[in-house]
């Protein structure tokens, strides 16, 4: 009797003469037992044998960190694992760079392979590789490090942080730098969390459609990533363009003209924005001067001209009045005068003004009145003469004694 695993086999060969039995079985994995029984008239016999059948798997490799080639990463510490099976450490080769690599750790049992790495820059290659009489494995990844460069929020729309618009519907704009998955943006509104942004990840565009409150709207976005975080604060201030405009901006005082010779400004009130305008037509900032009288008054010069002067001032006429008055005055002012000369006795009145000259007998001087008066007053006279010869005009003596 033939038996694999308690089971009674016939497919066997069984030569008498030489004793042998032979057959050709398919073994189990694991433990396989067999039993040969034999019996005689003189008694029984019988064996039982085991043989352990171990099944040639080939090697395979699953990674776990990471999961697939072409990985970036920030931080050159890495923690590189994978899952061995059907493999011992002795089977087993792994290189970074082309650089073998001896200090892994492999667990048989659990088949986990672990080994800590310092990577360079730029792209690191990774080969692991698995040979056994069943067959052999190889895996080949690449995982780029970059130094961990912190995010960066950049406004575009609007580009500083207070902004003034007229309209409610804004259009908000930013750019984020190094910003990884976006998963880590919070973008508020009047501390009220928006969640219908849109994000790029390959540009790092932000934006999002606003409807802006009256006045000033506070906005935040914030960005965290695995290499930090970062925040942009600002403002939007909404104005209306109607008359509503004017209550939010700040109003000054001016002295306003109708005209540029307008004779009556008026104090009025104007929204700050408005000045450039109101300078250019001569108005003044602050509040009109008090006018002394409140009426314009109308000079007529002697040229015929007429004239409106500043009401603050003494009116234009008066200046040509002043210089009439001088005249005046000047005009009154004593003027120098030569000395009277004595009369001579009277004579008859002749038609020929000319002095009578006699003639014959020896000849006499002509005393002149200027001369005699000299005789008596001394240098005082002489005072008088150089007077009288300075003046731009004298009054003409009669000669003859006059009429």
């Amino acid at each position: 009797l033939f038996t694999h695993n308690g089971k009674p086999q016939t497919n066997y060969n069984f030569n008498s003469v030489t004793g042998l039995l032979n057959s050709t079985l398919n073994l189990a994995q694991g433990i396989n037992t067999f039993t040969l029984t034999t019996t005689n008239p003189c008694g029984t016999a019988s064996e039982t044998i085991t043989i352990n059948y171990q099944a040639c798997i080939p090697p395979s490799i699953t990674l776990v960190n990471p999961q697939s080639s072409g990985t970036s990463v920030s931080n050159a510490n890495f923690a590189f694992s994978a899952n061995i099976q059907n493999a011992s450490p002795q089977n087993i080769q792994f290189t970074m760079n082309g650089s073998p690599i001896n200090y892994f750790n492999y667990n048989s049992v659990t088949g986990l392979f672990k080994c800590a790495l310092v990577l360079v820059n730029q792209t690191n290659i990774l080969t692991l590789r698995i040979n056994t009489p069943c067959g052999v494995a190889s895996e080949t990844l690449t995982i780029a490090y970059m130094p961990c460069q912190p995010p960066v929020i950049v406004l575009v729309e609007p580009s500083t942080e207070k902004h003034e618009v007229t309209t409610a519907d804004f259009q908000f704009l930013a750019r984020l730098e190094h910003a990884e998955t976006g998963s880590g943006i919070y973008f508020t509104h009047n501390n009220t969390s928006i969640t219908d942004y849109q994000f790029d990840s390959n540009t790092g565009g932000l934006s999002s459609e606003l409807t802006l409150n009256e006045g000033i709207n506070n906005l935040k976005v914030y960005n965290r990533t695995s290499c930090g975080t970062v925040e942009k604060k600002f403002t939007i201030t909404y104005k209306k363009k109607n008359s509503d405009f004017n209550t939010l901006e700040e109003k000054i005082k001016i002295c306003h003209h109708e005209t540029p010779s307008d004779p009556n400004p008026e104090t009025i009130e104007i929204p700050i924005s408005e000045w450039p305008l109101h300078q250019s037509h001569g108005d003044f900032m602050g509040e009109c001067p008090a006018l002394r009288p409140n009426k314009v008054i109308k000079i007529n010069q002697p040229n015929g001209q007429v004239t409106q002067p500043n009401q603050n001032s003494v009116p234009q006429n008066t200046a040509p009045i002043k210089k009439e008055s001088q005249k005046k005055v000047n005009d009154t002012k004593p003027k120098a005068t030569p000395p009277k000369a004595p009369t001579a006795p009277k004579k008859p009145v002749v038609n020929d003004p000319k002095p009578i000259q006699k003639t014959g007998g020896p000849k006499t001087e002509k005393t002149t009145p200027i001369e005699k008066e000299k005789t008596k007053t001394g240098k005082a006279a002489e005072e008088k003469k150089k007077e009288l010869e300075t003046q731009p005009a004298s009054v003409p003596t009669k000669r003859g004694g006059g009429k």
